[in-house]
């Protein structure tokens, strides 16, 4: 047996390992976000969801293109959704695809980011702090080796005491991350 063992480790060390092996399918993922809420977007945030896409769609299987490859090349090309549905469609992000070589594109659309914070007096009463919360994002994923379009709507709209609504940041990373784990598990994909 250990003759057997020595002889397949010599010919595997002669010959080679067989091709495939040890290569990696690090499919090329591109990130694109928009930020269409007239200046109310958080500078933080779009690292913030290429962290979050890098953390779910990562290597070996998956590999970020770099966000000032990924602007270069889409400098200009890039295709403006219909006025009737403002959101990117299938049609969009395959194009996006094609020009960038991706087998998986994400669009994050911010379309209203606002965080309002006003005060609330009454008779005899001390006054209150009261924040109103806006938030509208629509996030897209096309994945190309299955022909899947994915889309999520995040829509919140409150008013509520300071001490008890989150942060139109915070609600903003939270959703975006729940639809990026979405598209994963539609995509059927294991693991985080």
């Amino acid at each position: 047996m250990k003759k057997l063992l020595k002889l397949l480790l010599s010919l595997l060390l002669l010959f080679g390992l067989p091709s495939g092996v040890l290569a990696f399918a690090d499919a090329p993922v591109a990130v694109v976000i928009l930020d269409e809420s007239g200046g109310g977007m958080d500078k933080d945030l779009p690292d913030t969801w290429i962290e979050q896409v890098r953390r779910n769609f990562s290597f070996p299987d998956y590999k970020l293109i770099e966000q000032t490859d990924l602007l270069q090349i889409l400098r200009g090309r890039l295709p403006q959704p219909d006025k009737k549905s403002p959101y990117y469609q299938k049609s969009h992000l395959q194009y996006i695809a094609e020009l960038t070589q991706a087998e998986l594109v994400i669009v994050i659309r911010v379309g209203r980011m606002r965080e309002e914070v006003f005060h609330s007096y009454s008779r005899g009463l001390q006054g209150e702090t009261f924040v109103r919360v806006e938030l509208a994002i629509d996030v897209t994923s096309y994945k190309k080796s299955v022909d899947r379009y994915l889309s999520k709507k995040i829509r919140y709209f409150n008013t509520d005491s300071i001490s008890v609504l989150p942060s139109v940041k915070k609600l903003a990373v939270y959703e975006v991350e729940d639809a990026i784990y979405y598209f994963r598990e539609q995509y059927g994909l294991k693991g985080n």
